[in-house]
């Protein structure tokens, strides 16, 4: 903050910055609760664990282009732990893990806003069209 007054820090980087720490919280937790798994997100958005890493810690240095796909990627894997939930079959427990998925998915639009809440639209329209096809 201190760079930020002294000028050293223009205002679209500490808005980077900003975006950068909510999503490293976010995503410590989503990693933490095994809806992110390093492997597969290298598998599925050729994103790998180090970049991963550098997320978590708040690294500034992370590349625009990455954090585009990051944020495509959870919206992706909580579009796919919503639709594991919903074929559980034990309703207490069903409605407890929904409801911290919504925890996450408020969390996910208050990191990064507008993007975020179209990234969840997206996945969900998606879902949806797949759901739909016959096999």
């Amino acid at each position: 903050m201190t760079d930020l007054i002294q000028g050293h820090i223009n205002h679209n980087d500490f808005i980077r910055h900003e975006g950068i720490k909510r999503l490293s919280k976010l995503l410590n937790s989503l990693v933490a609760d095994k809806i992110i798994v390093a492997y597969r997100l290298e598998i599925d958005f050729k994103l790998d664990h180090k970049t991963l890493d550098k997320l978590k810690q708040e690294d500034l240095t992370v590349a625009q282009y990455t954090l585009d796909k990051m944020r495509s990627a959870i919206a992706y894997y909580l579009g796919e732990y919503r639709a594991k939930v919903n074929r559980i079959n034990d309703e207490e427990i069903k409605r407890e893990k929904l409801e911290k998925i919504s925890e996450y998915e408020e969390s996910y639009k208050s990191a990064l806003g507008y993007q975020a809440d179209a990234c969840l639209r997206s996945e969900e329209h998606t879902s949806e069209l797949q759901s739909r096809q016959v096999i």
